[in-house]
């Protein structure tokens, strides 16, 4: 903890020209005891940590975090390996990480690993994914035959092919993130 000088009273001196308030929060045991881990790391009492977490502005808003997220994924989609951020969301991103103690690209993970994050991308992924074996029987062929076209072994492409075998004449495309199949829009 930071020592806190006294008055002559005895009393604690206050840390700011402005006066702090008691307040009352409620949070889980997991919160309180991650709050008490990032505290203790820096020498700081909770009260003094979540203040100053407050003061440097490292908390981002939704809209800021959703548009870290989507250059993320734009990147990823694009199978493009660096990350090219703003110099102000770079040194919010160093701010967070160090006062978890973790490196940029462990945050940058946690983020995409969010609760929040998969929310987002929900919407983008295929809703009705099935496997292999469900589409092979769906589509009357053996798996073998599926894998082919996935794989690029036969003359026209997976869709083209499935489009085919279809009453509504829709193909399936393979998602390699979720090894799965989904149809593919008109």
């Amino acid at each position: 903890m930071t020592e806190q000088g006294r008055q002559e009273s005895g009393k604690f001196a206050a840390k700011s020209e402005e006066i702090r308030q008691v307040r009352t929060i409620r949070l889980t045991d997991a919160a309180w005891n991650k709050l008490s881990e990032w505290a203790d790391s820096q020498t700081m009492s909770k009260a003094d940590f979540l203040e100053d977490l407050v003061k440097t502005d490292i908390l981002s808003t939704k809209e800021e975090i959703k548009s870290l997220q989507d250059k993320i994924f734009q990147m990823e989609s694009a199978n493009i390996n660096a990350i090219c951020l703003p110099t102000e969301l770079i040194e919010k991103l160093d701010k967070a990480a160090l006062l978890s103690r973790i490196t940029r690209i462990e945050l940058i993970e946690r983020i995409i690993n969010s609760d929040y994050f998969n929310q987002i991308l929900k919407p983008l992924k295929p809703s009705s994914s099935i496997g292999i074996t469900e589409l092979a029987k769906r589509l009357g062929v053996d798996p073998k035959t599926i894998r082919d076209y996935r794989d690029g072994k036969r003359k026209t492409s997976l869709i083209e092919w499935s489009k085919t075998k279809t009453m509504d004449g829709k193909g399936w495309e393979y998602s390699p993130e979720t090894e799965s199949y989904f149809q593919a829009d008109a």
